[in-house]
Parts: structure tokens; sequence; C-alpha cells
């Protein structure tokens, strides 16, 4: 039988399905009550005050959560893991594992709390991992791990990462009804700008002295966010006179007569523009 819950005036729970119609040994048993099913006269109930589990399974879990699940280059995300053991038997030797993907830097354990004040251990890294004690029926806890989004890190404009824990047992592992998941991903966005540049020159074949040539220089920002504080900067041979003229301003700064500098101030999602 599975258990359930009773709603007699003891609460508990008992079998369901032990008894699914009257029998003459229940009449006048319950209060003097006889007769058939009903609203009124429901079905004696059959409580447990005592169990013993005669096939003690282990059944740990583990769940993980991100704060914030959107991100950009240099933010701080908080991962809260949260583990427990929702089988019979007292799951032994009980290891927690956390591996940050690429693109995570500076992980920090935060620290943890436990439903009975059991101890954690963990060994800091790249990649986490906690060594626990048994873990008794219902008993659980919490850990909590920082990082950090990496700048440097080639990002392509908005990006999603996982990041994985996973719980295991030298217990045997099985459940009644269905097994609880040993692993548990949070799912983060990266949102960064992905500035792009190309230069073109016309014409592209021989030239001679006193020749013209005119470069073309292309530029935006296919990323998910605004780019600050965006610069180009051009440094032409010196064997070509300065002529150059911009479509975005004047020069903001100029070294001699070959290097150009401009100031393209912010850039927005999807903008660019062109300077010749």
């Amino acid at each position: 039988y599975r258990a359930r819950g009773t709603n007699s005036p003891g609460g508990g729970w008992g079998p369901w399905g032990y008894l699914e119609t009257w029998e003459g040994n229940f009449e006048a048993q319950n209060g003097g009550k006889t007769g058939t099913y009903s609203s009124t006269y429901p079905l004696p109930q059959t409580e447990v005050d005592g169990a013993v589990a005669v096939s003690p399974v282990a059944d740990v879990w583990a769940t993980k959560t991100a704060t914030p699940t959107t991100l950009n280059a240099g933010d701080t995300v908080t991962f809260t893991i949260q583990f427990g053991n929702y089988g019979s038997l007292a799951a032994e030797n009980v290891v927690l594992t956390d591996s940050l993907p690429s693109g995570l830097i500076n992980p920090t354990f935060v620290g943890y709390w436990t439903s009975n004040g059991l101890t954690v251990t963990h060994q800091p890294g790249t990649t986490f991992t906690w060594n626990l004690p048994n873990l008794d029926w219902l008993e659980w806890g919490i850990i909590t791990v920082t990082a950090e989004v990496d700048p440097s890190y080639a990002w392509t404009g908005q990006d999603t990462i996982t990041n994985t824990v996973g719980i295991s047992t030298d217990s045997i592992e099985q459940y009644q009804i269905t097994e609880l998941s040993n692993t548990d991903d949070a799912v983060l966005t990266v949102e960064t700008p992905d500035l792009s540049i190309a230069k073109t020159v016309i014409p592209t074949g021989t030239v001679g002295h006193g020749d013209w040539v005119t470069f073309t220089i292309t530029y935006s920002n296919a990323g998910a966010v605004t780019a600050y504080d965006v610069v180009i900067t051009d440094t032409i041979p010196l064997s070509l006179t300065n002529a150059y003229t911009s479509s975005i301003g004047a020069v903001i700064t100029s070294t001699g007569s070959v290097n150009y500098v401009w100031e393209v101030a912010d850039l927005a999602p999807g903008a660019g523009g062109m300077i010749t």
C-alpha cells in the first residue's frame, strides 16, 4: 500500500486503499455508526502508529539557482545550492561537486547552513568539492558560492552558460515512486558588447606617386548591450599624405601626421558608422 494522510481525529497517515467497502466486523465500532459508505458515514480508516522500513534506501537530491540570471562582463553572480536526503536510509559518504564553466572566474565559497548542524568540509578551487557527513532522512542544507563574469573572456554578445551541481553517496539509492535528481543546472545569460571593425581601400591595384587612395572604415556593435567610450585608432604609413575626413566628427587626437584617434563615445546595440 502507498501511504497517505488520514483525516481521522488521530491524524497521521495510513495505507491507501486498505479498506474500500464496509464489512460486518466494523459495524457499530466507530461511535455507533453503521450503514453504507457516504459523506456522513465514511469508511473506517487505519492509522499507523509506527513503521519499519523493510528495504531502506537513500535518496539524495541537489538543486542550484543563480542570482541574477542575466549579467554583464565583470558582474558577480551568487549560486545557491540546496541538498538533502529524502530516503528512509541514511546516505553515507555524501559528496557535492560544483564545476564552474569557462567564463566565470574568482569562485568564492561564501558559507553553508544545515538543518541539524552538520559540518560541510569544502575544498576551494575552480571545481568545488564538499564532503558531508551521513545525511539522515529529511536532513538538508544550503551552500552559497559566488563567481565573477570574466571581462577578458571571448564573449560574443549574448551567451548562455550552464553551471551544474551534483551529489553522490555510497549508499544504494531508490525511491518507492520517483527517484529524485542528483544533478541540477543553473543557466546564466551573459550580455556584452560585440564590436567589429573593417577597413577597405580603393583602388586595390597598383598606384603611382601622386595618386589618391580612399580608405573606408566601418564599425558596429552587434552585442546585446551598449559599448561605452568606444575609441577607433588608425595609423597610416609614412608614405601616404595626411588627407583624412570623417563622417562622425573631427579627429580628437593626432600624433604627427599619420596617427588618428576618433572618439565614438557610446555605441548602442546594433549601432555603427563609417569613416573615410
